[in-house]
């Protein structure tokens, strides 16, 4: 048998799919089957990217049986919303590694289940960047965000004494730029 499904390409949405069977034709003629002439299955799962079957057994006057696959794709992180929860840094030394956060249509996805994090040039001053790249059910995001290392801005204070001077200092905060 010839199996026609309403769909054989689906985007991942969390949802189970099941694409309809709309036509199971036999032989070289391609004698279209009533519905009441086979049975459909689908196989497991059928929610996360990947690939699935339909299964139609032929029952009645007809014997056999075939299968169809359908694919469910990656969605795209293109329409993320990917936020840094810092975005400014005082430089230490050491690796800045701002928190990130994904939501795709107001749900908030795992870091290491639907996304990996690296960092860029997050050591020195200057600017750092966090590339976000989908995993599992998500296709890559493209962009890099950009965070603020700032050079420690300090106050020196120098007070005379009689033979000798005392020096004290403190941070000052800083008017960092705003990305």
């Amino acid at each position: 048998p010839k199996i026609y499904l309403s769909e054989s390409r689906f985007v991942y949405d969390a949802t189970v799919k099941a694409p309809e069977v709309t036509s199971v034709t036999v032989g070289s003629s391609a004698i279209a089957l009533d519905p009441s002439e086979y049975t459909v299955e689908y196989s497991g799962g059928r929610k996360n990217a990947g690939t699935y079957s339909v299964t139609v057994k032929l029952d009645g006057n007809y014997t056999g049986k075939s299968s169809k696959n359908f694919v469910i794709e990656q969605q795209s992180l293109k329409e993320a919303k990917v936020t840094l929860k810092k975005r400014t840094y005082t430089y230490s030394g050491k690796e800045c590694k701002p928190e990130v956060t994904v939501t795709v249509d107001g749900v908030t996805l795992k870091k290491g289940t639907d996304y990996k994090v690296t960092y860029a040039d997050n050591k020195k001053v200057g600017y750092g960047s966090v590339r976000v790249e989908g995993i599992g059910n998500y296709k890559s995001k493209s962009e890099n965000m950009k965070f603020l290392i700032r050079k420690d801005i300090q106050k020196f204070v120098v007070t005379p004494k009689a033979d000798s001077f005392k020096v004290s200092y403190s941070k000052l905060k800083s008017s960092a730029q705003s990305l």
